[in-house]
């Protein structure tokens, strides 16, 4: 699929707010209304800003200045102009810097899933500008061995990771990941699956085969001085909450892992009201 031909399958319910060129690609923001503090929002793997929907539009968002965008090769975003470079942890943790940057002012960085993993090992580089971190769905690891601890043993997760989806593998992975497999918002995940560039997958697969990729995310929530919020969905079906408990981060929001009931791998989708209200509390502390 051409960059055409994902602009002809653009998200149906969020429009971008402006177009950016960072690190060389065409990328897509989205913004909101609100002027108070500022929010930068990272999406996960084969997804895009449309995920963040019910912040965005939500009095959350009326109140503070969100902006997501969407990774290269996802939602409205450009495909990459070289995969191989931009589609790996690397590259997409450079974006997310130069994003941070493109902001002239400190923000609250918050991830989801691959989002999460993405900001974190931005973030190795240079934190300076952050104020704090809101992550879910993240795979916490320092090294490879701990994936079998981290991530619970579900078959389907490896659809994430796989360059060409059929229909029926894109709507399985997309209620595998709700608690409700016929909540509305399952369509979004789909078309998510749908309009993303396949070599994103292929490209985080061979990220993650890198042992290089794991060094220094655990170690950097043990020894940051910023405010960690980590917000789990209660039934998640690809991330271990009892692996997350284990961990040490002694800036942990509340001294504990944030459980929202009612709620898969996509809690923000699912349970907005309920993620909105702890990004509040969070921010406002």
């Amino acid at each position: 699929m051409k960059t055409s031909e994902n602009e002809n399958l653009k998200m149906k319910d969020l429009q971008p707010s402006y177009y950016k060129e960072i690190a060389g690609q065409k990328i897509a923001f989205y913004e909101s209304s609100g002027k108070g503090e500022t929010v930068l929002m990272v999406h996960g793997n084969s997804s895009n800003a449309g995920n963040f929907k019910n912040q965005l539009l939500s009095d959350f968002g009326k109140k503070h200045h969100l902006v997501a965008f969407d990774f290269p090769g996802c939602g409205n975003s450009a495909f990459a102009n070289e995969p191989q470079k931009t589609y790996s942890f690397e590259g997409l943790s450079q974006l997310v810097l130069e994003v941070i940057g493109s902001l002239n002012t400190p923000c609250w960085l918050v991830g989801h899933s691959l989002g999460s993993n993405a900001a974190l090992y931005a973030v190795l580089k240079d934190s300076s500008h952050i104020k704090g971190f809101f992550l879910s769905g993240l795979l916490l690891v320092d090294k490879a061995e701990e994936l079998a601890q981290a991530a619970l043993p579900n078959p389907i997760m490896g659809l994430f990771y796989q360059q060409n989806l059929s229909a029926t593998e894109r709507e399985a992975l997309a209620k595998a990941g709700f608690y409700n497999p016929n909540h509305q918002e399952v369509a979004s995940v789909i078309e998510g699956l749908e309009i993303t560039d396949p070599l994103l997958r292929t490209g985080i697969v061979t990220s993650i085969a890198n042992p290089q990729f794991y060094v220094g995310h655990k170690q950097f929530l043990r020894s940051t001085k910023l405010p960690v919020a980590i917000v789990e969905g209660k039934n998640d079906p690809f991330i271990s909450i009892d692996y997350l408990e284990r961990q040490e981060i002694p800036t942990l929001w509340r001294n504990k892992i944030q459980v929202v009931e009612n709620a898969g791998h996509y809690p923000h989708l699912e349970n907005p009201e309920v993620i909105n209200t702890l990004l509040e509390q969070f921010i406002g502390q």
